[in-house]
């Protein structure tokens, strides 16, 4: 079974659940179907190998912010990138209130003051949306003749 199969397995249990009530489990299927890269050549036994890896990873050493600034940088407009760090990030119970602020700091600048963890988690997702919808602007103007 290939990993892109697996993933849409897991977001149809994951709506039955929703649907049966059973929300918070349903919450985990989707997290582990937004952890799974999507590669269309990767069987998903490699895919579910490759994040027991990350995650054996991540249990052994705590991320810490600085890491996670570099990982959204480098992730720059690739949206896949981005939601795989970003949900690594936002499921990371070592993350406290000062870690998410320097993080969005890193990631977002200065410019913006949150007052909680969840405000500058919001900042960061809202920070690469706005990145991105440069980036298309950007490539539409260019792509525009001049008068």
């Amino acid at each position: 079974m290939k990993a892109t199969e697996f993933k849409s397995v897991l977001n149809d249990l994951a709506h039955l659940f929703r649907a049966g009530g059973a929300g918070s489990s349903a919450k985990d299927l989707d997290i582990l179907a937004d952890r799974l890269d999507a590669a269309d050549n990767q069987s998903a036994e490699q895919s579910l190998d490759q994040l027991e890896s990350e995650l054996q990873v991540s249990a052994t050493t705590k991320l810490t912010p600085a890491f996670y600034i570099n990982a959204f940088k480098n992730a720059g407009l690739n949206e896949a990138s981005f939601l795989k760090v970003f949900s690594t990030f936002k499921n990371d119970k070592s993350i406290k209130k000062a870690d998410a602020i320097e993080v969005m700091n890193g990631y977002a600048g200065q410019h913006v003051r949150a007052r909680t963890k969840a405000e500058a988690i919001d900042e960061i997702e809202r920070r690469f949306s706005q990145l991105v919808y440069d980036d298309n602007s950007n490539r539409q103007a260019a792509a525009t003749t001049p008068w």
